[in-house]
């Protein structure tokens, strides 16, 4: 017999089971190798009943919003998708600008690079499925109390996306308008958004009616763009 060779041998005193192989010398315990197997087995289903357990519907399920790393919005969702949970990564939709002799096209770009929506119910199994995910950080709230997004919330940004370019360019003016009394450096407080509640400090005029803060969460501080509808001064 060509390549490697395995022959059963005797039981030993102590009652297990081995294999030896002939060409190494090395001795296989079958017993210790058969529970190795039947734990990863069972580990393996484990973890499939807990994505299974985040796709359920049910009343007990929430949107949550969770901080993921640099580049790893897409990968995340799509990783998230192939388990059956329910995701929503929040795109801006555009037209390009017109050049001559091309036809003006849709582009699709990240309304909020950084974060990816889930709809799950948020047990102990399923939190710590999620924190096991490439490219996952945190859920905003943390994982000990993720903070859960009212559908209400959810929405407002959609509405807001699927603003027609006129009416989202009137919105913008009126909140930059209204930006004027909000200075840098100002506490603000989040309303009516993902991070609702959450406090930060103004550390600079952003883009398309918002202002950049830095937002106190998870331990640190997060950066994020938050429209001026949606902040509160402090004090």
């Amino acid at each position: 017999m060509r390549g490697k060779q395995m022959m059963a041998v005797k039981q030993p005193n102590s009652g297990e089971r081995v294999w030896v192989d002939r060409a190494t010398g090395e001795v296989i315990n079958l017993d210790r190798a058969y529970a190795e197997s039947d734990r990863q087995m069972a580990a393996s289903r484990r973890k499939q009943a807990q994505w299974a357990a985040a796709g359920l519907s049910g009343p007990a399920r929430n949107w949550y919003v969770l901080v993921v790393e640099p580049g790893a919005d897409i990968p995340v969702d799509s990783d998230l998708v192939s388990r059956k949970v329910e995701t929503w990564v929040p795109l801006d939709t555009f037209l390009s600008k017109p050049r001559p002799g091309r036809e003006q096209s849709a582009r699709s770009q990240l309304a909020i690079p950084g974060y990816v929506f889930v709809h799950i119910e948020a047990t102990d199994d399923v939190l710590q499925s999620l924190l096991a995910t490439d490219g996952v950080v945190a859920p905003i709230g943390g994982w000990t109390m993720p903070k859960p997004v009212h559908d209400k919330d959810i929405g407002t940004l959609r509405a807001f996306l699927a603003l027609s370019p006129f009416e989202r360019k009137k919105r913008i003016r009126a909140e930059a308008k209204a930006s004027r009394n909000i200075a840098v450096g100002a506490a603000v407080r989040i309303v009516n958004h993902p991070a609702e509640g959450h406090a930060g400090v103004v550390i600079r005029e952003g883009r398309d009616g918002c202002l950049r803060i830095d937002v106190a969460m998870m331990g640190g501080t997060v950066a994020m763009n938050v429209p001026v509808a949606n902040l509160q001064i402090i004090g």
